[in-house]
């Protein structure tokens, strides 16, 4: 949830601010300050115009930890997708008159 709220708060301090290198280079520093507070170190990439480019908006890419540890992308997914959709999970088996079972997708 952690890092869905830093997300959340970067896109709206920074959504819809001017593409110029002096922002994306200020949401770079901030991302990488705020996403090591939280244990992760990160990649932001952004493409900027060109003759032949078009630009594209920055992407925040976690790529590690700060403490060293080995990075474990399936342990990086449920850390970071943790209790996102819980509560619409939840929701959901109780409409469906389901215990704790997986809900597969169409479902």
């Amino acid at each position: 949830m952690g890092v869905w709220r830093l997300l959340q708060e970067l896109q709206y301090k920074y959504g819809n601010r001017k593409g110029s290198f002096a922002n994306l280079t200020s949401l770079r520093n901030e991302a990488d300050e705020k996403f090591h507070a939280l244990g992760f170190q990160v990649v932001v990439d952004w493409v900027m115009p060109g003759i032949m480019q078009e630009p594209t908006p920055p992407t925040i890419t976690i790529v590690g930890r700060v403490d060293g540890s080995e990075f474990n992308p399936e342990q990086n997914r449920y850390e970071t997708g943790a209790g996102v959709a819980d509560l619409y999970y939840e929701q959901k088996r109780k409409s469906l008159g389901m215990s704790n079972k997986l809900i597969l997708p169409g479902m």
